[in-house]
């Protein structure tokens, strides 16, 4: 991609040179830009699958080798800084995932270069997981940057001179909502079942699963009462046995609220949605819906 980038722009000025024919302008016009779409249409499939998006919190792993520096100043670049995990579960997400991409040994967001021995991370967190190897850190030749090892353990080296892989860590900013120890994101367009799935799926969650009245009150009381939509989809289904609905989430939630006559099936119909009336109804999985 970037050798790419470099021959367009060395041969860019001789592309347009000596041409007078309108036509020939107009063809190599649309050459060119086709040129730099597809150039652009390619890094975003490359940042597509170099990302970790959670609610909450996207994680990007470059494969290309940086120094410290480097790294962290190209996560400041995408909004955040380089990894530092809070707790063992965030770190062992982020490892795996990292492994699955290829990436064995990479840099992390921890430094003593301000006072030696003490490592404080670039985020500005205070408390955080460490997973040293024995021994470590040892500032063996003056090493002031923390990385991750093959084995998940952690090493200091030098900030400039070495160079690893990176994950930088960026805050993911939605209109979250908050009930019972439980985050909710209220979607604005309206989707097919399966679209609002996957676009659950994707940031590391299910359509929503209503455990009780409370909780579908609540919801409903945030989707429809303060941001005015007629209807939204749910993770209710029936779409793998007629007739037998399941949560999406595998919750085994015994509570139901369908509307009288519902579910009907009144058209194959196997996806679920809360009406503006705060009951359910069975629909076409194809229906657009919030």
């Amino acid at each position: 991609l970037k050798e790419l980038s470099s021959l367009l722009r060395a041969y860019s000025s001789k592309f347009w040179r000596g041409t007078k024919d309108k036509y020939l302008v107009k063809m190599r016009l649309c050459i060119f830009l086709s040129v730099i779409y597809c150039l652009f249409f390619l890094n975003f499939i490359i940042a597509e699958e170099n990302l970790l998006p959670r609610f909450g919190t996207d994680y990007y792993f470059e494969k290309t080798l940086y120094n410290w520096n480097d790294a962290e100043v190209r996560c400041q670049w995408r909004g955040g800084h380089l990894f530092v995990p809070k707790d063992l579960s965030e770190w062992n997400l982020v490892y795996q995932t990292a492994k699955q991409k290829g990436i064995h040994d990479f840099w992390l967001g921890l430094n003593d270069k301000q006072t030696e021995g003490q490592f404080i991370a670039v985020d500005g967190a205070t408390l955080f997981y460490e997973n040293w190897t024995a021994g470590e850190p040892n500032n063996y030749n003056n090493e002031d940057c923390a990385h991750s090892r093959y084995d998940g353990t952690w090493n200091d080296h030098q900030c400039l001179t070495a160079k690893f892989a990176s994950v930088c860590k960026m805050p993911f900013h939605v209109d979250m909502i908050e009930f019972e120890n439980h985050k909710y994101y209220i979607g604005t367009e309206k989707v097919s079942w399966a679209v609002a799935q996957a676009s659950c799926q994707y940031r590391g969650a299910e359509l929503v699963s209503f455990k009780d009245i409370d909780e579908s009150r609540f919801i409903h009381y945030e989707a429809v009462n303060k941001r005015g939509l007629e209807k939204f989809w749910i993770g209710y289904t029936d779409v793998v046995n007629e007739g037998s609905f399941k949560w999406t989430d595998h919750t085994e939630f015994g509570f139901t609220l369908f509307a009288a006559g519902e579910p009907n099936n009144a058209g194959n119909e196997h996806c679920v949605y809360q009406r503006k009336t705060g009951y359910w109804n069975d629909a076409n999985c194809e229906l657009k819906v919030r």
